[in-house]
């Protein structure tokens, strides 16, 4: 038991060791990223910043409820769809923080994408989608 106990505390060691060298490695690499810039998985991208936690609603935005209610009917309506199937919630699906749970997503007549549709969750705040 207590030789079992060793290697379990070696390996819990060794593993927050090369957590922190990821870690290190990985600051390392966004500070050598230009201003403005991060890095993300070796490829220089621009910083969008923390996500607002609160959606602005401007005063000049009248109806502003009734202007959601159509935002939802809209995002579980596939008529918007070339097959007059498909809804954004179906690859956006609110139960997996309206993202895709596959690996890759799946199109219309059932073509797999080349990659998983993301989050669409506080895109509204993001300047640069593709």
């Amino acid at each position: 038991m207590a030789k079992y106990k060793r290697v379990m505390i070696g390996c819990v060691t060794a593993g927050m060791m090369a957590s922190v060298g990821l870690f290190s490695t990985q600051l390392q690499a966004q500070s050598s990223a230009p201003v403005g810039m991060v890095i993300v998985d070796g490829t220089t991208v621009p910083d969008i910043g923390p996500l607002s936690t609160v959606v602005p609603i401007p005063p000049t935005n009248l109806d502003y409820k009734a202007k959601e209610e159509l935002g939802k009917q809209l995002y579980f309506d596939g008529r918007l769809s070339k097959s007059n199937a498909i809804s954004c919630a179906f690859c956006h699906s609110p139960f997996t923080g309206f993202a895709d749970p596959r690996q890759t997503s799946i199109g219309e007549g059932g073509g797999v994408g080349g990659r998983q549709a993301p989050t669409v969750y506080n895109t509204g705040f993001i300047p640069f989608q593709f």
